[in-house]
């Protein structure tokens, strides 16, 4: 539904655009909300979010008078105090994003590089701003599907254990999130947002959830890829490796997870050994594979170069000494090697690449549309930003 809330508004005889903001502070600013709210048919916002983005325009600019005349009328003061307040961004059907949430998500990034061209800074906040605003569309469209608010807030509960388990405790999570310029309350936010955009996205590829969307891959269509991609499966070496990272927040101090690592590589005598530490004490993030587990790794691989020497210069069933990085103290133990050379079709990680890649590009295709769809339907202000994201 769109929702036509592009108010105008006149103050000190310059015209603007507000999109649902007047100023505050004078009766007469009141009288022409009530009269654009019954002659401009402010279509499915109630008055209470009319007058919440009053408040968070800010009162009006003061203008000091001076003391009464002989006629009785006061005199002009010799200058106009303005008062600098939070604005209005961009409105996603009835949520605001406001100037100030903008710079306490930007602050931190600011800081760590040391960010002062002004022109960077515009970049980073429309970045910003573009970023919220697919959130926003996404989320809102998430909460408009029947989903489960039980096992949402499970797996919300999980995940935050998971965390502060890495971070070592609550408050060092909390010390962690403020040094970010976050609360925990924030970082709850994001992640149940996260929760309900996953939901969405996998109701839009089926998943068991429409079986009418669930994305089928063939046989078929795996041959017909890798014929289509063989210098895709072209390789120099490889090697398959695990690690067993353990971060310094699980400890508390460099120290201490030195000491553990050590113990831990005393007790590791088999694979499953190593497994069963991994899976209980590794911090490592590896999204979509097992804990620990680093897949075939080449030479080119986007890992850190001492536990890269080890993987290439030990030969399967190595483990390394304790490899000490940055934030984490590291076991490395190596599986298996490959050679240079094309891949067969018939290994199962090329398959597995294979399914991965047409997966990958179906569901981007599934998404774009769901994506132009919610654009379409949104009231968002300003046009710009509509125009930005992609929409027409």
């Amino acid at each position: 539904m769109l929702y036509p809330i592009e108010l105008q508004a006149r103050t000190r005889g310059e015209g603007y655009m507000a999109a649902g903001v007047a100023r505050q502070g004078e009766d007469r600013d009141f009288a022409r909300l009530a009269e654009v709210s019954e002659n401009r048919a402010v279509y499915g916002l109630p008055h209470w979010f009319l007058l919440l983005c009053i408040s968070l325009q800010g009162p009006a600019p003061i203008t000091p008078r001076g003391p009464l005349g002989s006629d009785g009328k006061p005199s002009p003061a010799p200058q106009r105090l303005s008062i600098e307040t939070d604005r209005v961004e961009a409105i996603v059907n009835e949520q605001v994003i406001t100037k100030s949430e903008i710079d306490l998500l930007l602050e931190p990034q600011r800081q760590a590089a040391g960010i002062l061209d002004p022109a960077k800074l515009a970049e980073l906040r429309r970045n910003e701003l573009l970023r919220l605003t697919r959130e926003a569309l996404l989320t809102q469209a998430a909460k408009r599907m029947r989903v489960d608010d039980a096992s949402v807030e499970q797996t919300l509960k999980e995940i935050l254990e998971e965390e502060t388990r890495k971070a070592g405790g609550k408050a060092q999570l909390r010390h962690n999130l403020e040094g970010q310029g976050r609360t925990l309350a924030d970082y709850e936010r994001e992640i149940r947002n996260e929760i309900l955009i996953a939901r969405l996205r996998a109701s839009e590829y089926g998943l068991g959830e429409r079986p009418e969307n669930e994305i089928a891959i063939t046989p078929a269509m795996l041959r017909a890829y890798y014929r289509e991609n063989l210098d895709r499966f072209r390789s120099g070496p490889a090697v398959h490796g695990k690690q067993l990272w353990v971060s310094d927040g699980l400890t508390g101090a460099r120290k201490a997870t030195l000491q553990k690592v050590r113990e831990l590589r005393s007790q590791i005598q088999t694979p499953e050994d190593f497994d069963r530490a991994t899976r209980t004490y590794s911090t490592a993030p590896l999204p979509g594979r097992a804990r620990g587990d680093m897949g075939w790794v080449q030479r080119s691989s986007s890992v850190h170069p001492a536990i890269l020497e080890f993987l290439f210069s030990h030969e399967p069933g190595a483990m390394s000494e304790p490899i000490e990085l940055e934030n984490a103290v590291v076991l490395v133990r190596v599986e298996e090697k490959r050679p240079a050379g094309l891949r067969p079709f018939e290994d199962p990680e090329t398959q597995r690449d294979i399914s991965g890649a047409l997966l990958d590009s179906k569901r981007e295709l599934v998404l774009r549309s769901l994506y132009r769809r919610l654009l379409s339907e949104a009231y968002i202000w300003p046009d710009t930003i509509r125009l930005m994201l992609g929409g027409v």
